[in-house]
């Protein structure tokens, strides 16, 4: 295919994996939520529990000294437990469903944001000055290949452009482009700079994915931890690996009541939770502004390394779409032999 048409998007329809990113942000949020809801529960269980306290401390040795082996035994029965955990198993399986439902949401994007962040072979420029200028300067810089490419050989492109400063700027916060975003070059130039940025790879090039990538990479740990630690308590619900009740009463039993009763300070948690979830709601809407922003023009090339240059030439010879050739412009031209590269960063940036 050769140079596309042009087309105006705002960043989230460039920067695909950023845009992602606020989703999986949005699945913290809800994951917070769900630990709030679980610390309320807690707080409550602990004011009823501390109320019936302290019991005579005597029982606990009257209940080692006259326990009841076969009585024990039938108690522990998973069968039984099977009746009497029926509540508790409801409870967790809904819990369950709530974090596996999240995981379907974090792990695709964690996947995605890792394949195109490893991806290597990306080559790069940056561009400020006169459109026609763009097309120029990238004609002279592709004319012998691109990379180890010669120049009949087969490349994948984008090339992404904006007239005004702000929007590239914005652009920018979320993206590598070089100094191009440096100074604003206004009304007028006679600029045409093109400027290589070398051979790199995704985290090189989307430093708004990098930046949000650890943060969902370690939400999707917490939460398939957390789905398999309830799947266990709903093993336990229904009876499965329940403990020989004898080796409960060979336990030697030394309880005291200051180990059983832990004073949590739940107005704490509660307030760190809310500060976390203040933060990622600040940084949704930080980046949620990023992604809106408008101004964007976007080509996209599959050729020879040669022909990306010399046909966007050509295409913005007197200027991107209503404008001037004249019309100060910044740009960024990202370019890859690699066919499995340019997939595997098309997961995390439009490639087409």
């Amino acid at each position: 295919m050769p140079l596309s048409a042009p087309t105006t998007v705002p960043v989230s329809g460039i920067n695909l994996g950023l845009a992602a990113g606020v989703t999986a942000l949005g699945a913290e949020v809800s994951f917070l939520g769900e630990d709030l809801s679980g610390i309320g529960v807690a707080a409550a269980a602990q004011v009823t529990f501390t109320t019936s306290l302290p019991p005579n401390p005597a029982i606990l040795l009257q209940f080692a000294a006259a326990a009841n082996i076969a009585t024990l035994t039938n108690q522990l029965n998973p069968l039984n437990w099977i009746t009497l955990g029926a509540t508790a198993n409801l409870d967790l399986t809904a819990q369950l469903g709530i974090i596996n439902g999240l995981i379907t949401i974090v792990a695709p994007v964690a996947a995605a944001m890792e394949a195109g962040l490893s991806t290597g072979g990306l080559y790069a420029w940056s561009y400020a000055g006169t459109a026609r200028g763009f097309g120029t300067t990238l004609a002279t810089a592709t004319q012998y290949g691109i990379g180890g490419s010669g120049p009949t050989g087969t490349v994948n492109a984008v090339i992404v452009a904006a007239t005004e400063h702000s929007t590239w700027a914005t652009f920018g916060a979320g993206c590598y482009v070089g100094t191009s975003d440096d100074e604003d070059l206004g009304t007028a130039t006679t600029l045409s700079v093109l400027t290589s940025l070398g051979e790199l790879n995704g985290f090189n090039l989307n430093t708004g994915v990098l930046s949000v990538y650890a943060r969902i990479a370690l939400l999707l740990e917490e939460l398939q931890g957390l789905a398999a630690a309830l799947q266990i308590q709903i093993d336990f619900t229904l009876g499965i690996g329940l403990p020989d009740p004898q080796a409960i009463l060979d336990i030697e039993v030394s309880v005291s009541l200051a180990d059983i009763l832990v004073s949590a300070d739940f107005a704490a948690q509660i307030d760190w939770v809310n500060a976390k979830i203040n933060l990622i709601a600040a940084l949704i809407a930080e980046l949620q502004v990023q992604l809106t922003t408008t101004g964007l023009t976007v080509w996209t090339y599959s050729g020879t390394a040669q022909g990306l240059g010399s046909e966007f030439r050509s295409e913005v010879l007197n200027g991107i779409g209503t404008g001037d050739a004249g019309d100060p412009t910044y740009g960024l031209v990202v370019a890859a032999s690699s066919p499995v590269a340019w997939s595997a960063f098309g997961k995390i940036f439009y490639t087409g």
